[in-house]
């Protein structure tokens, strides 16, 4: 008798052991449709797909890009008027890995037509955010949001090196090391192959130009003696 309630209690064990499995896996599957309804809601109101969920053009920059910031950016044609610097200078702030309290955005170092579309481009993140919160996406502030989209800390450094200045003399112009900025510079120019491919998808000749020029002086231009690769 005791041998038989022993084999009892540890079949009943098991079954609330299925019940609460099954329980966590339909609160699993149940979150990831949440996600992916609120997700489908904010390209909705981007206009990235219509009300049947059908892929719109801006759909198939996002592909390319990866990110609605940037596909919004190539959209608006916010890059339009910016040098080929300027371009990988902002582009940069989406690779950045580097974080230190000893560097800050050099606002000075950039003209006033590119502050101007960063403003913009900030503009636009706030949308994203306001979008991704209504729908349930997000809890964190916008400050923080912020920070884990956007990292201008290099820019500077970006732009003199696409301006082709002196690798040395780019390195005494900032705190962060030699590898760090390599790093960001390869990550660029990874980045740009995407961002190449979304101009040829919305026939931005300009863009693509610019983008092409930008590409190459990653290879032709890190003049110092370096043990970083990707």
């Amino acid at each position: 008798q005791a041998q038989h309630t022993e084999k009892h209690l540890k079949v009943l064990d098991m079954r609330r052991d299925l019940e609460e499995v099954d329980k966590r896996m339909k609160s699993e599957n149940q979150a990831i449709l949440d996600e992916l309804a609120a997700r489908t809601n904010v390209l909705k109101s981007f206009k990235y797909i219509d009300d049947e969920e059908v892929p719109l053009l801006k759909a198939k920059i996002a592909r390319e890009t990866g990110s609605l910031l940037i596909s919004e950016l190539i959209v608006e044609n916010l890059l339009d008027n910016l040098t080929v610097a300027e371009i990988a200078a902002l582009f940069s702030m989406f690779v950045c890995q580097f974080n230190s309290r000893d560097e800050n955005f050099r606002e000075e170092e950039f003209s006033d037509q590119f502050l101007n579309v960063l403003d913009k481009m900030e503009a636009i993140l706030e949308r994203i955010y306001d979008a991704e919160r209504k729908f349930g996406m997000l809890v964190e502030s916008y400050d923080k949001y912020k920070q884990s989209n956007i990292n201008s800390l290099l820019a500077h450094v970006v732009h003199m090196w696409a301006l082709k200045k002196d690798f040395a003399e780019i390195c005494t112009q900032t705190s962060a090391p030699e590898g760090a900025i390599v790093k960001t510079i390869q990550r660029l120019e990874l980045h740009l192959r995407d961002v190449k491919k979304a101009a040829k998808v919305i026939g931005n000749t300009n863009l693509l130009n610019k983008v092409e020029d930008i590409i190459p002086v990653s290879y032709t231009h890190l003049t110092l003696p370096t043990i970083y690769s990707v």
